[in-house]
Parts: structure tokens; sequence; C-alpha cells
């Protein structure tokens, strides 16, 4: 079933025209000369029911503007978006019921007021009975350890906190999608795993559909069966981690640890990428296309005393990372040929 179906989306926006002749500067206090900026350009996509999907891309690709359409804060410039078949901006009354939203940056609690009585509030703004409301806080309370912040000031929580009980309260209406921006930003490992584990279990449990935007590939990788990759406002990739890692990846790493201080054979020193960790670890990367795994390790252990070995594909973070660098690099490319 398609929860959220996306038609040729186009979002452009006019910006007043930079000029340092001031003939033009004067003239443009009654006449003023704009650009046009295409933040994106003319997009489709269909997301079914229960997946999460990561939607991902460097600053000013167009993710935010996206979301904002999404979610109906943003109209269109063309094209269509469906959610549960509603119109997000035409009916963003209807659609609040449909949908949660969590910025990692800012929080949809008071933060002057005890945890429970913003809960309380948006119990009563989306017409959740008693029953259900302290069904859900004891539900929230499992998985996330509420209880002790319930009566607890947003403004005196950490961040971690704060951000746990953002996603409770986001849920709190029974959404059939939530939109989460930067939801690990700022936490510790332990708080980061909190917040996935829950994302996992509402997804596993409630069948919500999940999309994530987050600049922490771990995320990414531990959350999403699905990426979309969007760069210049256009969307560049749609696939599976593993579509991803075929077209984009390609490595293979090996980590070795050493009894001996680590010595690198010399015929692999401009051929391989390595990278010391100390004098008794390393990280080889090697082209799978390129080379076998004896061909690499066969040299190694002929010069070294190996005492532990790991090998594992390559991560989805430097297979974006990659991605990243030769897009920058393109877009050089096409500057410089202009």
């Amino acid at each position: 079933m398609k929860v959220i179906q996306v038609k040729n989306l186009s979002k452009s926006y006019k910006v007043p025209k930079p000029t340092t002749n001031k003939i033009e500067k004067a003239m443009s206090l009654f006449y003023r000369k704009y650009n046009q900026i295409d933040a994106v350009k003319n997009i489709s996509f269909d997301i079914e029911q229960g997946e999460i999907v990561g939607y991902i891309g460097k600053n000013g690709a167009g993710k935010s503007t996206t979301i904002k359409m999404l979610t109906g804060v943003l109209m269109p410039s063309n094209g269509a978006i469906e959610i549960n078949g509603f119109d997000p901006y035409i009916d963003r009354r209807k659609i609040s019921s449909e949908i949660g939203v969590v910025f990692g940056q800012r929080t949809q609690l008071w933060w002057d007021l005890p945890l429970i009585d913003s809960f309380k509030l948006l119990r009563d703004i989306y017409g959740i009975s008693e029953q259900e409301f302290r069904r859900k806080i004891s539900q929230f309370d499992d998985v996330l350890n509420l209880q002790s912040l319930l009566n607890k000031p947003v403004r005196l929580m950490s961040l971690g906190e704060r951000m746990r009980c953002d996603i409770a309260a986001s849920l709190l209406h029974n959404p059939k999608v939530l939109f989460l921006d930067e939801p690990t930003i700022g936490l510790d490992i332990e708080a980061k795993e909190e917040i996935r584990e829950f994302i996992k279990i509402m997804n596993r449990e409630k069948k919500v559909t999940v999309i994530l935007t987050t600049h922490d590939m771990s995320d990414i990788e531990k959350l999403c069966s699905r990426i979309m990759f969007i760069d210049d406002g256009q969307i560049f990739f749609d696939g599976s981690q593993n579509e991803l890692k075929e077209l984009y990846g390609g490595m293979k790493s090996i980590n070795l640890i050493t009894q001996n201080p680590v010595i690198i054979p010399d015929e692999f020193r401009d051929v391989l990428e390595i990278n010391k960790k100390s004098n008794y670890n390393i990280e080889i990367f090697y082209s799978k296309k390129d080379l076998e795994i004896s061909d690499v390790l066969i040299p190694f252990f002929e010069r070294n005393i190996i005492q532990e070995m790991e090998v594992s594909e390559e991560n989805i973070e430097r297979v974006i990372s990659k991605l990243f660098r030769s897009l920058d690099a393109a877009t050089t490319n096409n500057m410089k040929i202009s």
C-alpha cells in the first residue's frame, strides 16, 4: 500500500539579484531584479507503508525543502503530493493527524512545563481518549524509560532525554508517517542506540512509515532499508543499501592486528588504500574487481605475525562519503568547462 505518492514535484524561489552598481542599487528601491533558485527539480517517488527511508544529500541539495513540502509547510511550485490521500498543503488540518514530525534542532514540547503537561496538551489537541493516553504513556515508558521525566520541566532535560520525549510526543496520536530530521544529533552512543531501537519497535509493531534525514550515516546503516539520495534538487539514487554499495562501493576492508610493528609490502604502498591506526594495527581497502583477498593477504602474512584479522564490506558511511566527493569533483569540472 502506497502511503506517500510524489509526482513531478518542484520548488523554486526568487532571490534578489545582487549588484555593486550604485545606479542599479538605487533603481532596486523601485524595481528589483530577481534570480530564480530551483531547490527541487521535478522529482517523483512512492513510499510503501512500513518502509524506513533514508533521505540524504549534501547541505543545500534540497532535502529540507522536500520535507517541508511533504509536511505541508511549503506549497510546491509544481507537481503533486499525496499522503494517505491528502494533499499536505491544502489539507493541513486533516494531515496533522496522519503525520508526526521531529526536528533534532527544535522541540514541540513546552519549555517551562513538566513533560506530562506537554503530553496532556497534545492529548487534548488530537482528541485522544484518557484510556488511550494512559496506554500510550505506559508503552513509551516501557521502551524509553519516561517515568522519571514526566514531572521534569523540558528545559532541565539533557539533549538525549528531550529527544526521547520529542519522539514519544510525535507518536502520541498514532500517526501513519513519521518524519525525523537529525533525530540523534548531538547524542552520545547509548542515547543514539535507544532512539534507534525505539524507531525499529514502532516501525515493526505499528507499521509506522519513517522518513529519515540525517548526516549520521550510522542512523542510515542501522535503520533504513531504502536510501534516496538527492543532489542539486534531483533524485540521484533510489534503492537499497546493497544496491548503493554495488554501484558506488566495490571495496572490501581488512583489519589486521600484528604482534610486530606492522610492515607494509613495498608493492602495495601506492596501490592499496591503507589506514595505519597504530604501529600494530592497520586497515586495508582493496577493490573486489581488481584483486582477490589472497593477493592482498599473502604478502602481509609473509612479512608480519598476524594476531587478529577481520574482513568486512565497505560500510555505508564510506560509500556515501566517496559519492559526495565524486559529485563535488563533477560540479567543479562543470564550473571549469562553463
